[in-house]
C-alpha cells in the first residue's frame, strides 16, 4: 500500500509531505518527515484516480459539506507546483457527479471532520 503522510494542517498536495510504501521503510520516512513540522500526522492510503474537494462548515451535528469540487491537474498531479505555481490546473464545481456519489462524499467528509473535532471550517481532498 502507498501512503501520504502529512502534518494535520497542511495537505497531502503540500510540498512538505511524504509518500512512501507502508510495506517499507519509505513509510517510516515519509511519517519522519512530516512530523519534523508537527507532532500530529495523518498518513493516508494512497489512491489514484480523479481528485475531488469538499469544504465543510461548521461544528458538531450542524456540520454541513460545500459543494464537491474537481481538481483536474497536468498529468493528473496536484502537486505543490501545479497548486501553486501554474494556471494548467482545472477546477471544475460543482463537479460532474451522480446525486447518489455526490452525498456518499459529502457524508464521508463530514463524518472525517466530526470524527476530528473540527470547528469552523475545513477541507478534505482526495
Amino acid at each position: 500500500m502507498l501512503l501520504a503522510a502529512h502534518e494535520r494542517d497542511h495537505g497531502d498536495g503540500d510540498a512538505r509531505r511524504g509518500h512512501g510504501s507502508a510495506d517499507d521503510h519509505q513509510g517510516d520516512a515519509a511519517v519522519a518527515l512530516a512530523l519534523g513540522f508537527d507532532e500530529t500526522v495523518l498518513a493516508e492510503e494512497f489512491v489514484t484516480g480523479r481528485e475531488f474537494t469538499v469544504a465543510v462548515l461548521g461544528s458538531g451535528k450542524s456540520a454541513r459539506a460545500l459543494p464537491i469540487v474537481e481538481i483536474v491537474a497536468p498529468q493528473g498531479n496536484y502537486d505543490y507546483q501545479n497548486k501553486y505555481f501554474t494556471d494548467d490546473t482545472q477546477y471544475h464545481c460543482p463537479a460532474k457527479l451522480d446525486a447518489a456519489l455526490t452525498a456518499e462524499i459529502q457524508k464521508h467528509a463530514v463524518d472525517a471532520y466530526r470524527a476530528l473535532g473540527c470547528e469552523g471550517w475545513g477541507r478534505r481532498t482526495g
